[in-house]
């Protein structure tokens, strides 16, 4: 038995006794599927591990005398990654005008563009299918038998050869995201904040995290990704919720939304509350939509089928269902 997952190294320290303690921080949903194999180790006592860096290097071509790159990368109207000769460059360009430059970039980035992206194949070998056999949680040795290779150490060498050998396009994929990303800040719910190294949507959001996450005491990822359904070919369904809280045993014990509102144009559109279904099916655990005030905040559940908060009347005689929290210390299963 083996896990394969992407970590960063939080802390390493040696006590009088020699002992060398590291601590390893990732995502939640990076071992979410595999919480029991991981059980299973603990309680076998010993067991062997290989550290090695995520980052992959490559080199990309670019002119001498401009530094422009010789290629870039874009979809097509089919939606398909493809390499495209950069034209702004002189069609004389000869080999002794163009140098290699060398790039970087985390493994983790050209994993999910492989997963869940379109692309041209550059060769017989299918990274996506070791991909998603990884994200399944099959072993290397499972996936190299499935695959018929010989060993696994070739399998991981084709992987990492077609890591570098997509790095650039996820590299290009990637910019486009975060530019999109950008083009939308305060469109909806205003600037985005930078707070304490992260990136949050909007006031609102920050202003959650200052109030009741960051001094809860539990442990947090802000905006984690989680699959939520594959679709052959086709770009997964996916869902980055605001906050995923855990509990003493590193269990996801909440999982928010923050919106302005918990209804009309500023709260949970439809499309949203599809992805809150998906997530409880899939993961067994409901989406709680919060809106945050001075004081507390107000959560409502959403992923199931019927309301179970508490059912208020306002002024205006519209019914809303909601629970008024002053801090993250409540089991949401329990409304349940």
């Amino acid at each position: 038995m083996s896990l394969e997952f992407y970590a960063g190294i939080d802390n390493f320290k040696v006590d009088t006794k020699g002992n060398i303690t590291i601590t390893e921080k990732l995502a939640g949903s990076g071992l979410l599927n595999q919480l029991d194999e991981l059980q299973k180790l603990k309680l076998d006592g010993v067991v062997r591990f290989t550290i090695e860096s995520a980052v992959t290097r490559y080199t990309q071509k670019v002119d001498a005398e401009t530094l422009e790159p010789v290629e870039y990368y874009e979809r097509d109207t089919a939606g398909t990654w493809k390499t495209v000769q950069n034209e702004q460059l002189s069609l004389d360009v000869g080999e002794e005008q163009v140098i290699e430059r060398e790039e970087e970039i985390t493994a983790d980035i050209i994993d999910r563009f492989l997963m869940t992206e379109k692309y041209e194949l550059k060769s017989d070998f299918n990274p996506r299918k070791v991909l998603v056999r990884m994200a399944e949680g099959y072993s290397f040795d499972e996936i190299a038998k499935e695959l018929n290779f010989e060993s696994t150490s070739d399998l991981l060498k084709k992987l990492n050869e077609a890591r570098i050998e997509y790095a650039g396009m996820a590299k290009a994929w990637m910019s486009q995201r975060m530019l999109k990303m950008t083009n939308k800040a305060g469109t909806h719910f205003g600037r985005r904040v930078e707070l304490d190294g992260y990136v949050f949507d909007s006031q609102k959001e920050a202003d959650f995290y200052q109030r009741f996450v960051r001094d809860s005491g539990y442990e947090f990822d802000v905006h984690p990704r989680f699959v939520l359904e594959k679709a052959g070919t086709m770009t997964a369904i996916t869902y980055k919720p605001d906050f995923v809280i855990y509990d003493r045993n590193g269990r996801i014990l909440h999982v928010y939304d923050v919106k302005s509102s918990l209804d009309g144009r500023y709260g949970a559109d439809p499309a949203a509350k599809l992805r809150f279904n998906l997530f409880q099916r899939r993961f067994k655990k409901a989406v709680e939509v919060v809106v945050p005030r001075k004081n507390d905040f107000k959560m409502r559940i959403f992923g199931l089928s019927k309301n179970v908060n508490t059912r208020r009347v306002t002024t205006k005689g519209k019914v809303q269902f909601y629970d008024i929290m002053q801090n993250l210390d409540y089991d949401p299963a329990k409304f349940f």
